[in-house]
């Protein structure tokens, strides 16, 4: 690859993540409705057409968050100091509850409503970083002793989805009312006496 080349592909990069981070700020702070490709262009300092290289849609935005969390959760989860299987599920299941909330309701919002009508759903995808990652925790977390459960990792990562995505629904219906990463874990330990307290 020649220098020049390179320094397309880099800049093409920068263009595409500047556009993902101004349209998160916008759905963060506008309904996710209102919020234009024109308007999002406008906030970046690019064209549309650049837009268009980048994203088919604005709701293509909404699945590059997440992938941009998939490519950061191993080295967060790296740093957090646990010693067990378990504490490291509910390390990557804080990390998940403050990464959202960090973005606020509205943000959130707009991710769920758009899950419901695009056809590559993403969050939910097996092969997606985050889903490997939890599930590979149970399987250790089970294996090592720290679990005794009659559910496959894949039943149980299927239940802790749909309590996390229940209490992240509850959170967006409240505008963002209590903490969501504390209620969270509150729920998760009212409910399963083996997940980490503390």
């Amino acid at each position: 690859m020649t220098k020049q080349n390179k320094s397309r592909k880099e800049t093409g990069l920068e263009t595409k993540r500047q556009l993902a981070n101004t349209a998160m700020t916008l759905f963060s702070t506008n309904n996710y409705e209102s919020v234009k490709i024109t308007d999002i262009c406008k906030a970046a300092g690019v064209s549309v057409g650049a837009f268009y290289h980048h994203f088919a849609s604005k709701e293509d935005i909404l699945n590059e968050g997440h992938r941009e969390f998939d490519e950061m959760i191993d080295e967060t989860l790296a740093a957090c100091e646990c010693e067990t299987s378990l504490a490291k599920l509910k390390a990557l299941i804080r990390i998940q509850m403050t990464w959202g909330a960090s973005f606020g309701y509205k943000y959130v919002g707009a991710v769920y409503g758009n899950q419901l009508i695009i056809t590559d759903k993403y969050t939910t995808r097996v092969d997606r970083r985050y889903n490997q990652l939890k599930r590979e925790l149970i399987e250790k977390a089970n294996a090592d002793g720290e679990l005794r459960l009659d559910l496959s990792s894949r039943e149980l990562s299927r239940i802790l989805d749909a309590i996390t995505r229940g209490m992240i629904y509850n959170w967006c219906l409240a505008e963002g009312k209590f903490d969501l990463c504390e209620e969270t874990l509150w729920t998760l330990q009212s409910i399963f006496p083996w997940f980490p307290r503390g």
